[in-house]
């Protein structure tokens, strides 16, 4: 309560006040975050409002009659909320779409508000890890997670379908797969030489994770960042080059920086790696860092041989373009295990030499021997990649809303 009192003071003198109603627009974009994603390939074709649904990122605030009118019949559902709905209501567009990876209040109000507008998730990032830890929470701790309705979600594969019917907690109206919206676009820069890869530039790209996301556990910090300490002390022993690319990018000068949630991630990736690695090897992995963009990781991934990690989606983005990686899961909580088995993966507590073994053998390879070697799942992989497809499938979409192209 005391951080959103002092988000408030602090947001205010920068907010600009309109006393109208917001304008009326045929696509709602909730919460601007990822929103470059889609903006060129995408929105380009729509007339769109965003609404931000976090503190930090509001610039601009209406008050007006019918604002307040709304906010007060609403009012059950808790201020913010109620300002949101108003916001909906005037703005009355015939899609409202989020890109979040798991918004609640954007699933609360389409719980509520289903048979007053339409509600489209698109999925950018690969969720099968929620769903996992929610189950394991579920089972071994007994604590329940939120239900939720999601009218429409456009999904990664159809893996990730059959991976939220786990849940019967989580009701879904309707699912189609698109494949991942931000490897096609990447695909595309390659296409059009926005960006030209140099061909095995590093030796292996080790992908930035801190930690399990909802699961504590002893030794958590210990099992992920040893898979950082195999990295580093196999590739001092071999000579070979490896990059490091940061999930979290530092805040622009503009932004609220005590506030933001890129200030505190960011702050929280570094400290991490401070806390949990000795001096020599956090200076180490500090010459390897690669400073996040939008497509930094997957820059670095596509100039190296091997791509190393343990949840990210990056891990079977790359391996549908026939990428070697390496997902390891030293947790001992199958939570995390990589779905697809064989050389591809270690989903047990190893020691370093089984680590060395593995890698050695990756490395020294084909790729056509490499993927023979893999238990292969072909529902898990991005098969609307292959053909380029995702942009096309998500305008045909949003556009049986709207009915504008």
């Amino acid at each position: 309560m005391i951080n959103k009192l002092l988000l408030l003071i602090k947001i205010i003198p920068n907010l600009e006040i309109s006393f109208k109603n917001p304008p009326k627009k045929e696509l709602l974009i909730f919460d601007s975050t990822s929103i470059s994603l889609i903006k060129k390939t995408i929105l380009t074709h729509f007339d769109y409002y965003v609404h931000e649904d976090r503190g930090y990122l509001i610039k601009k605030l209406y008050i007006s009659f019918d604002i307040i009118k709304h906010i007060i019949t609403n009012f059950k559902y808790g201020l913010k909320n109620a300002y949101t709905i108003a916001i909906l209501e005037l703005v009355d567009p015939k899609l409202i779409l989020t890109i979040l990876n798991e918004s609640r209040n954007f699933l609360f109000l389409a719980k509520i508000l289903e048979n007053k507008f339409n509600f489209l998730w698109l999925q950018i990032a690969s969720h099968c890890y929620r769903i996992n830890e929610k189950l394991y929470l579920k089972k071994n701790r007994g604590i329940n997670f939120y239900s939720y309705l999601v009218p429409h979600i456009l999904l990664l594969s159809d893996y990730d379908r059959l991976n939220f019917k786990k849940i019967p907690q989580i009701k879904i109206r309707k699912s189609e797969v698109v494949g991942s919206i931000k490897l096609e676009i990447f695909k595309k820069k390659l296409l059009e030489k926005k960006f030209l890869p140099q061909k095995k530039k590093y030796d292996i790209c080790l992908l930035s994770e801190i930690g399990a996301i909802e699961l504590e556990f002893k030794k958590k910090d210990y099992n992920f960042i040893k898979l950082i300490k195999f990295v580093i002390r196999y590739s001092k022993e071999k000579n070979l080059k490896i990059v490091f690319p940061l999930k979290r990018r530092k805040p622009y000068k503009d932004e609220l920086s005590n506030f933001n949630a890129h200030f505190r991630s960011y702050n929280q990736e570094q400290n991490w790696y401070k806390k949990n690695l000795n001096k020599v090897d956090y200076m180490y992995l500090k010459k390897q860092f690669k400073n996040q963009n939008a497509f930094s990781s997957y820059e670095a991934a596509s100039e190296s041989n091997v791509l190393i990690g343990t949840m990210s989606t990056m891990l079977r983005e790359f391996f549908s373009t026939k990428k070697k990686i390496l997902a390891c899961n030293f947790t001992s909580n199958n939570v995390y295990d990589f779905p697809i088995k064989g050389i591809s993966s270690i989903n047990f507590d190893c020691q370093y030499d089984f680590f060395k073994k593995r890698m050695d053998k990756i490395l020294n390879i084909s790729t056509k021997e490499y993927f023979r070697l893999c238990k292969f799942k072909k529902n898990y992989d991005l098969c609307v990649n292959q053909k380029n497809q995702s942009t096309e499938k998500i305008l045909s979409i949003i556009n049986s809303y709207t009915k504008k192209i």
